[in-house]
């Protein structure tokens, strides 16, 4: 993950002079032998079976990057979990940060202050959790009411299938942070996608001022994060 693209803004490196990335063109996996799975019969799957089997496999990946697009804020992280380390570029309507954490320990840059150094602070900002997909993942197993397993398709060699979560409205906008709208629905589909080893490429729902996008990919791939230089 190279940049924090945002509408309107240039795009922000996250971090200069890191090793390259194995690339992954749909967030699945960085093989690209073509998928001998087979496709899964639609219609509705156990709920409780199907977020269980979700969380150990997200759990168990040991990094991951993630973009997260939504009206309200722009969020693009890399994870690793097995440190407690990430790497993350945020902005919203009040502020524009990268932050990075080595276990305790969490910087902060401002980039709307252009001459204005790394700095060392107590703990990183809660917004960047949004975009840990752990937590995603339970507070949509929190709120969902069913799940229904939709179509699948190849995409370069890669077996994506298709779900569709009923969640409930409070779970489903507790993934941003915020409240639902109080005359909304009261179940609100997200859309997920998974890969053919059950990982997560892709989610999505419709919000009240627009679009919920969120990309995962990178799932298992060499990455590593050190500390910034403080000024």
């Amino acid at each position: 993950m190279a940049a924090l693209a945002l509408s309107g803004c240039a795009a922000v490196p996250l971090e200069a002079g890191r090793p390259a990335r194995p690339p992954a063109s749909v967030g699945a996996s960085t093989t690209t032998s073509p998928s001998t799975s087979p496709s899964l019969p639609s219609g509705k799957v156990d709920a409780a079976r199907f977020f269980d089997d979700l969380a150990d496999r997200v759990t168990d990946a040991d990094t991951v990057d993630v973009e997260l697009e939504s009206p309200y804020e722009s969020i693009q992280a890399e994870w690793q979990p097995s440190t407690s380390s990430a790497r993350v570029g945020f902005q919203d309507s009040e502020q524009w940060l990268r932050v990075v954490v080595i276990g305790e320990q969490a910087w902060t840059l401002d980039e709307e202050k252009t001459d204005a150094p790394w700095r060392k602070v107590a703990e990183p900002p809660d917004v960047i959790q949004e975009a840990l997909p752990s937590l995603q993942v339970d507070t949509w197993r929190d709120g969902t009411r069913s799940v229904t397993r939709g179509p699948s398709e190849v995409v370069e060699g890669h077996r994506i299938t298709s779900y569709s979560l009923a969640v409930r409205a409070e779970q489903a906008y507790a993934v941003l942070g915020i409240d639902p709208p109080a005359k909304g629905p009261a179940t609100v589909p997200v859309l997920l996608r998974l890969d053919d080893e059950g990982m997560p490429v892709q989610a999505s729902m419709k919000v009240a001022d627009g679009r919920l996008d969120i990309r995962y990919s990178g799932w298992g791939a060499d990455l590593e994060i050190v500390a910034p230089p403080v000024g």
